[in-house]
């Protein structure tokens, strides 16, 4: 740990990951998952501030990733590149 809040990103998309982590690069200490199941894995690890997750995942849905966090204190921010919800 460095000191800086950490944020773990989950998307299925390598492209989007990318960017949100560059975007956040050098004010978070950042960690990724591509699915449901690793990110439930690495929120069982550790600690994060934040949890900034895709709706829709191969194994579970952004809303089932967030809801497992139950009232624990920690920014929850999702997000989607689908136009038709």
């Amino acid at each position: 740990m460095n000191g800086k809040p950490a944020v773990l990103i989950v998307d299925d998309s390598s492209a989007i990951l990318f960017v949100v982590e560059k975007m956040l690069q050098g004010e978070f200490e950042i960690s990724l998952a591509k699915d449901g199941t690793s990110a439930q894995t690495l929120l069982s690890q550790r600690h994060f501030d934040a949890v900034i997750c895709d709706y829709m995942l191969p194994d579970a849905t952004g809303i089932d990733v967030l809801a497992a966090l139950g009232e624990k204190d920690i920014v929850k921010i999702l997000i989607t590149s689908q136009n038709n919800l």
